[in-house]
Formats: C-alpha cells, structure tokens, sequence
C-alpha cells in the first residue's frame, strides 16, 4: 500500500488534497449529449452518494440522473495515489426514445423513462443511499434503485459492477415499490446487503450469492405490530452497519433509526433516546460511517468537526478539531453526502468530497492503527516479536482443549477479528506470556468454520503483529 500524506496525518486533523477535482476526469461532452439541465457538477450535487472499494483503496462515485445530468459514467479516487479515474465511459444516448406507451387497466399514459441505455447499461440516477461496496469473495459495487434520468423515477433495479472487467451486471429486482432516497449498507455478519427503500417502512435483505430478495417476518403489505412506527420512512437519512452488536442504523432528518437485525421482528425499527451533541443527527442525508478501529459510528456534516457515537450508550461526541489544524472542509450540497464520506480501513481515516470542483479531503480521528480487510496481505510490524500459535487449525468439534497464544511480552491484548474486522473476542495477558482461546466469541458461543485474524496490541495501543488462525469443526 501506497503511502502518502494521508499516513501522516495526526488525530483531529484534516488534509485537503491538492489537484483532487473529479471535474478534470468527466468524460468531454462537445456536443452536449448528457449535459441535461445542470450538467456534471450534478454527479455529486444531485442526491447522489457513494462507496470505499476496501481491496483497492477507492471512493467510487456514480450519480446525476432525473433532468440534472445524463452521463452513467463510474468514477474512483485511488486512496493510494490522490488521483481520479473515470472507470467507464458515457453511454452513448443514440437510440434513446423519450417517450414510452404505458397501458394500465383504464388508461393509457405517455413517460419518457428508461432503467436502462440503449446498450443496456443502467441509466444515471440519483443514487441516494443506494450505493455500497460488497468485499471478497464477491468483491463488487451494488447498487440500487435511484431517480432515473428524464422521468425521474424511481425502479426497483438492482446492479452489480464487475471491477475485473469493469462492467454492470444486472441482478434481481427488489420486491417492494420503490422510492426516492434507498438507504443500504453492507453487512459482513451474514454476507448480505440490508436495503430501506425510500417511501417503505419494511427492510429487504439481498442474498448475494443467490441473488434472492427477502423481506423480513412480513410479507410486504400491512403491520401487524401496532406499536412498530409505520409509514413512510424519512428519505433524509444515511445508514451503516454495526457488526459488533449486529444492527443497522440510520440518521439523518432529525432521527436515529435502529433495526436489530438479531431480533425476529428486525424490520420495524426502534428510535434510540440519543443523548449529547445530536447535530449530525439533524443534518439532511450525513456522511455516516461505521469505524472498524474505534467501534464506533462516526458522523459528518461539513466543516471540521466530526461526530462520534457508541451504540451502545447512544450518547453524541462532538470532536472538534485539533488547535492546529488550518483546514475546513466545505460544507456539502443542501441534498446532502450520503457515501461519499466513508472510512478507509486500511488507513484508519477518513474520506469526504462534496463536488466535482472542489478538492478531496482527508481526515484522522484518533491515533489507531489501520485494520486489515478482505483479503489483503496482513503484516507484522515487529518481524522480532516472536508469536507461536498452536494448534491451528483449531478444531471445534472434537479434541477442542482451545489454542494458546505464546508471545514474547507480558502485557498485551490480543483482539481476534474475522477477515471484515469485525471484532469476534478480545483478551487481555494479566501478566503472563500465554493466552487461550477457546474457539468463542464475546458471547460465549462458538464461532463458525473459517479464516480469523488475530491482533497483538501492546499496552500503548500500538499494533505489534498479526496472523491468521483455521478454525475447522
């Protein structure tokens, strides 16, 4: 991995990077073919989001749509490099027909709507929340729903873009009737993508590697809890993940939003008494992130203070900048940031950019190392540490007397995370060179078969080493 200013950033500090304007990678457009009717800057500017390619370092763009902007184009900036790459160019509008007859059962109707471009590529679109990043083994860009260009409405089509060939792949409609503003992130606890539809009370789970809609314990129509809020959701919001406890969260619009997605009854959402500062929370569509290293869900608005929340508490930080940091970033379009404000793993900071105009900017929150992610290499920062891990594999099942971890010091915590980072057991030495671990989470329960990471932090938070660990039944 690359390394540049953003590794040197210090806590409370923001970077604003130099030459970083995704105007200067907009595809030219001489004869105003996908201009619309407020051009490119619209990519960002027009309810439109984005996501963090984890494995390649990259806050990917995609946006426009409705009559603001009509070029599909995708677009990434490289993390490593501080620069833009347009991914795929415009599809052409060359047998585009503006107009379509559609006939109900007492009417017939002219639109001029289209989910797709002549060549059959998605159309551009208000992305909303719509837009998340799916890691290996699937390793893809998902994406759904949005206001189409020209009409402007919103369909319930779901895409899949392929970074190996660079193309979209089309997948399984969701089930309910769309609308505007989709919220959805991606869970790594079951390898699933959670969507709230704008306009729908009800949460649908997308099964990747079948290609299957569920929507949760009801069967799309009516509540049949009456003390579950109901109605139209708030399309004001922005959500993420919090696999540590396992809940999906939204906020925005003057509102938490919390779905235990443990519970049998994770499509009706619960409204947490948050406590603090709570101005992120009535930002219209703030960046909205969960931090891997802080366990913590971090929040953002414009400018340079930044908010943090433990959901465990719910009770809002305000941290404000550092005494001398010089930089400010803007503040977003009235629409608001969506994904494009994300948390960069491997870094441990952060991303944010609110047009194409302006310049990309860089923030670190707290002197944390990065983590691991996918299948990235994992590394040892003190080659001399000497770490002894045995058995591994670890067998669960049968002959199962736990794993001892065999260090070179005394005083540590050892953190076992699965390849998302997901903390799956924390333990601390007591004194002693050797720790066990018996196969379990921070619940007690045993994990399931698979690849796991384990973390040795010294007692002045610095990661030493790291390794993997087979778990087999």
């Amino acid at each position: 991995m690359a390394q540049n200013a953003i590794d040197s950033l210090k806590p409370g500090y923001w970077y604003e990077i130099p030459n970083s304007h995704m105007a200067d990678s907009v595809e030219a457009d001489p004869t105003g073919e996908w201009i619309g009717g407020t051009g490119p800057v619209s990519l960002m500017s027009a309810w439109s989001g984005g996501a963090f390619d984890s494995k390649r370092n990259r806050l990917m763009i995609w946006g426009g749509g409705h009559y603001d902007y009509w070029g599909n184009a995708l677009y990434a900036f490289d993390v490593n490099t501080l620069d833009w790459h347009r991914l795929t160019n415009n599809s052409s509008m060359k047998g585009w027909r503006d107009s379509i007859t559609v006939t109900g059962k007492d009417t017939t109707v002219q639109v001029e709507c289209h989910s797709t471009m002549p060549d059959g590529l998605p159309v551009a679109r208000h992305t909303y929340g719509g837009l998340t990043y799916v890691p290996d083994p699937i390793d893809r860009l998902w994406a759904n729903g949005g206001a189409c260009i020209k009409c402007g409405f919103v369909d319930s089509l779901t895409w899949e873009f392929n970074f190996t060939n660079n193309t979209w792949q089309r997948k399984a409609n969701e089930q309910l009737f769309p609308g505007p503003g989709n919220i959805c992130a991606y869970d790594p606890v079951t390898q699933t993508v959670i969507l709230q539809t704008g306009g729908q009370f009800l949460l649908q789970v997308y099964n990747l590697s079948k290609d299957t809609w569920v929507i949760n314990n009801n069967t799309g129509t009516g509540n049949p809890n009456p003390w579950c809020p109901y109605g139209g959701f708030t399309y004001y919001a922005t959500g993420a993940v919090d696999p540590d406890s396992h809940h999906f969260v939204a906020i925005g619009g003057g509102g938490t939003y919390d779905w235990d997605m443990n519970s049998s009854n994770s499509w009706c959402y619960t409204t947490p008494r948050s406590q603090g500062d709570t101005t992120v929370t009535d930002s219209l569509n703030p960046g909205f992130v969960w931090d891997a290293a802080a366990h913590l869900f971090v929040g953002w608005a414009g400018g340079a203070n930044v908010w943090t929340v433990d959901p465990k508490t719910w009770t809002w930080k305000k941290n404000l900048p550092a005494s001398g940091n010089t930089v400010i970033p803007t503040n977003p379009p009235p629409t608001g940031t969506y994904g494009r404000f994300q948390y960069i793993p491997s870094k441990n900071a952060f991303i944010a950019v609110n047009s194409i105009n302006q310049n990309v900017y860089a923030y670190k929150l707290d002197n944390l190392k990065g983590i691991t992610t996918g299948t990235n290499k994992l590394n040892s920062p003190d080659p001399d540490f000497i770490t002894k891990v045995y058995p591994n594999p670890l067998q669960l099942l049968t002959h199962n007397n736990g794993l001892t971890i065999t260090v070179s010091e005394t005083n540590f915590i050892i953190e076992i995370t699965n390849l998302m980072g997901q903390e799956i057991n924390r333990m601390k030495s007591n004194g002693s060179n050797v720790i066990l671990w018996n196969g379990k989470d921070l619940n007690g329960n045993n994990v399931s078969a698979g690849i796991y990471v384990y973390r040795i932090v010294a007692s002045g938070g610095q990661l030493v080493q790291t390794g993997k660990i087979s778990v087999i039944e």
